[in-house]
């Protein structure tokens, strides 16, 4: 190792620097950002006249939304039907 790496790192040792990386993980070691985001519900609609063509549309209403709704009023009805 050369003279003034030696003495670099010595330095960095004695003045308390270690380079330490807080990000978080996954299992196979890889950097994961904070917040997972979901992907956004989008709807491809095709353009008339085209070949291959879409248009990127965002659901008004994401899809883990809409299950919950379903599943809440599917509850409220058993209820009221017993």
């Amino acid at each position: 190792m050369p003279k003034i790496k030696k003495e670099k790192l010595n330095q960095t040792k004695l003045m308390g620097e270690v380079e330490k990386v807080h990000l978080p993980r996954d299992k196979k070691g890889r950097f994961v950002s904070y917040t997972e985001e979901k992907p956004r519900s989008i709807k491809l609609v095709k353009v008339k006249g085209s070949y291959g063509t879409f248009v990127v549309k965002e659901k008004l209403i994401p899809d883990e939304v809409k299950t919950t709704l379903f599943g809440i009023a599917l509850i409220g009805i058993l209820l009221a039907v017993f």
